[in-house]
């Protein structure tokens, strides 16, 4: 499996993790198939689509920023898009909580901070020329920018080791 920057460089859609959600980021290559359950999460009644450019769009040629949007417009509003959504990996259709909890899936952890990084520098030069590139356009850009620059790598791997020495104090800590 290539890495986080990579597969969304070249188009793979990101699901980042919420801070209060379970399991971990992940992301999937450009052209995986996806498909909802219309009617919950045992469903045998779905909308397809495909993962692409970074888009989740609708076999109706609908783009959506997120899985989470594709979810909520394609069925009635649901706060966990990860128990309606199935992507297409290995010739079978895997749910993505199923994903998200996965050893193989997980993403690597200098990368996902190398990316959020060059987001906020990449969403900043954006806001500053006033461009009208969304959130999956500064993503895709993001991820270029951090495989090219060695400074984001390094910034990277400094904070995810600096977080991991302050969590080991935590622990030393009577709670």
């Amino acid at each position: 499996m290539m890495g986080l920057l990579q597969t969304i460089a070249e188009g793979g859609c990101y699901w980042r993790r919420k801070e209060d959600s379970p399991g971990h980021s992940f992301a999937v290559p450009n052209r995986t198939p996806f498909k909802i359950a219309i009617e919950g999460p045992q469903s045998n009644r779905f909308r397809q689509g495909e993962c692409r450019d970074g888009y989740f769009v609708s076999d109706e040629g609908v783009k959506h920023l997120s899985a989470s949007e594709a979810v909520n417009t394609i069925r009635d509003i649901s706060s966990n898009a990860f128990l309606y959504t199935h992507f297409r990996i290995d010739g079978r259709w895997v749910l993505a909580d199923k994903i998200r909890e996965s050893d193989w899936s997980k993403v690597d952890e200098v990368e996902e901070e190398a990316l959020q990084i060059a987001k906020d520098i990449v969403g900043s030069v954006a806001a500053k020329r006033k461009s009208d590139a969304d959130d999956v356009r500064i993503t895709r850009a993001a991820a270029k920018y951090a495989m090219t620059n060695e400074a984001i790598m390094d910034l990277a791997r400094s904070a995810v080791e600096r977080r991991k020495d302050m969590a080991s104090l935590v622990l030393d800590l009577d709670l």
